[in-house]
């Protein structure tokens, strides 16, 4: 059986992009696993919603926004319908209210959430190289048996949003914007510390 091909996606993190920070939730330094991550993550008990998010910054309104916490993305009706028609797996959304700097709603926006698992990252496997301060790891890879088949996922180990082949094929034919897309063998992670 053929290996399937998975992509890591990611905003484009572009400056002009509307950026919209959550309200009241606890990061790393409140909590031993920050609400970013149980967002990102779809767990949701403790939370009450609709969760609010304000403009922070940018102004152009595309199909995936930064909400300033890493993988944690709102998405536009568009995409949201997009997936839904292709029935793709292993996500879902969480109510919101997005308002701008002047206090104004915005509409046609959701909370993203990446239910599907595969695993953990084996760092052994990436090309590493040490700089003076920093590493960096070229690939992602993963045990292909620990996937539990989901189109889109998350592991255990390392909070990044992967694709499968036939997501990061729809996104690119419908143009989203906001996104990036790039193989799992040629995605990069830079931490300063050795992982492996």
């Amino acid at each position: 059986m053929k290996t399937p091909e998975f992509y890591v996606l990611d905003s484009k993190y572009v400056s002009t992009t509307f950026t919209a920070s959550p309200e009241g939730i606890r990061p790393y330094d409140q909590t031993d696993f920050p609400d970013d991550l149980k967002l990102l993550l779809g767990r949701y008990d403790e939370f009450k919603f609709p969760t609010i998010f304000r403009q922070s910054d940018g102004k152009v309104l595309r199909d995936f926004l930064d909400t300033g916490y890493p993988s944690l993305f709102l998405i536009s009706e568009r995409v949201k319908k997009l997936l839904e028609e292709h029935g793709f797996t292993g996500w879902q959304t969480y109510p919101i209210e997005l308002y701008d700097k002047k206090g104004n709603k915005i509409e046609g926006y959701y909370g993203f959430s990446v239910t599907g698992r595969c695993g953990k990252v084996d760092w052994s496997k990436s090309v590493k190289e040490k700089g003076k301060a920093i590493y960096t790891y070229k690939g992602l890879y993963f045990d292909v048996n620990e996937w539990d088949g989901s189109d889109f996922c998350v592991p255990d180990n390392y909070y990044a949003i992967i694709v499968t082949k036939p997501v990061a094929e729809v996104l690119k034919k419908n143009k989203i914007t906001n996104i990036k897309l790039t193989f799992t063998k040629e995605h990069e992670h830079y931490d300063y510390r050795e992982l492996t």
